[in-house]
């Protein structure tokens, strides 16, 4: 069972890091620090919480499906992907599912 005393923590310090008056480069340093403390404790992966916050601060970033450098060549592969949500994560080897438990 995760710890989600710990998860409860690092997404109320990214929600309190969201307004601090400082840089984004800053915030993604804090938020880096947040998630490693994270990634220390039996956690699930609590991004989704907090995504408006990653997204804002550039922590993390967006790209169309076309960007994707093995788009060219795979192209059935992510339009089949896509049509079913807007966003979607993508293992480096697109060949294997996406597990954002695997380090």
């Amino acid at each position: 069972m995760s710890m989600w005393e710990i998860e409860s923590l690092v997404e109320e310090g990214i929600n309190l890091v969201d307004k601090i008056d400082t840089t984004n480069e800053k915030k993604i340093q804090l938020i880096g620090n947040l998630y490693a403390i994270q990634d220390q404790h039996d956690c699930s992966f609590t991004n989704f919480r907090v995504m408006p916050v990653l997204l804002k601060t550039g922590y993390t970033k967006t790209i169309d499906c076309t960007e994707h450098p093995d788009y060219k060549g795979n192209e059935a592969y992510f339009e089949k992907l896509l049509k079913k949500k807007d966003i979607e994560f993508i293992n480096r080897d697109i060949k294997k599912k996406w597990n954002p438990s695997a380090k």
